[in-house]
């Protein structure tokens, strides 16, 4: 027993070694997340297609991703250090896979593009801006399957894809 429990001790140790105490220099247990930020405020964003709600999916998205995966709380935008705003520009639906008898869509992609704007609050300084970041989701149309399951997973995406691009902007 008392080997095994040296051996566990040695094993953590040798891997713990190996860890860096900055994730921008190689495996580490600290968050990615830039610590200097406490909170951050997630405006609705603009919806500039024919989808109306998509807007709120996004944002949806976007502040249930911060409080999961971030340190960082979520507030207004007058007591936040922090401020995220958005245009949703585009929303493109095409068929991908289609009936040869009947010519209805069996699997269809939405793709949706939109820009996001990270700002300090304090400084007005840009965090991180992106333009046209573009995600793509399918939906099943021949399963029952309505268009805003495509919209909602491609909203989930894209709060994905903005997020990693917040955590890389140090």
């Amino acid at each position: 027993m008392r080997a095994l429990l040296l051996g566990v001790v040695l094993a953590f140790a040798a891997i713990s070694a190996g860890c860096a105490s900055d994730p921008t220099q190689g495996y580490s247990f600290s968050s990615s997340y830039d610590d200097r930020v406490s909170s951050i405020a997630v405006n609705v964003f603009l919806n500039e297609t024919f989808h109306p709600g998509l807007e709120s999916d996004v944002t949806g998205a976007l502040i249930r991703r911060v409080q999961r995966d971030t340190p960082w709380m979520v507030t207004g935008a007058d007591t936040a250090q922090t401020i995220l705003t958005g245009t949703i520009r585009d929303v493109q639906i095409r068929r991908l896979a289609q009936d040869s008898e009947g010519g209805i869509s069996q699997q269809v992609a939405v793709r949706v593009v939109a820009d996001f704007e990270w700002r300090s609050n304090v400084t007005g300084r840009v965090l991180a801006r992106q333009i046209n970041v573009a995600v793509t989701e399918s939906f099943i149309p021949a399963a029952g399957e309505p268009i805003e399951v495509g919209l909602s997973a491609a909203a989930e995406e894209l709060a994905g894809v903005i997020l990693e691009a917040m955590r890389s902007v140090w």
